[in-house]
């Protein structure tokens, strides 16, 4: 029959590990923060393709056949963003003009 000695662990140095119960949440945190680091990724990344410029008569029958039929848009704004990129576009139904 083998003997077994009592184990003990002495530290050398002064750190101390934290607890199981802070460890989990710590480890949630962090894969929420991975996600929103890939999402900023992939925004800042994008390359989108600027759209020629419609006529007013096409804009016009566009906005008013999302008004009647209910129709969904996308409309890209003539505009750029801060890195001189082109916005993302904007897509809804058009329920017509604030004054």
């Amino acid at each position: 029959m083998v003997r077994r000695t009592k184990k003990e662990f002495k530290p050398y140095n002064d750190y101390v590990d934290r607890t199981f119960e802070l460890k989990w949440p710590t480890a949630f945190l962090l894969g929420e923060l991975q996600a929103a680091i890939k999402e900023t990724n992939d925004y800042h990344s994008r390359e989108i393709e600027r759209l020629p410029q419609q006529s007013q008569a096409q804009i016009e029958h566009l906005l008013s056949r999302s008004i009647k039929q209910n129709k969904v848009l996308e409309i890209q704004l003539n505009s750029l963003d801060e890195y001189e990129r082109v916005k993302p576009s904007i897509r809804g139904v058009f329920r017509g003009m604030a004054e």
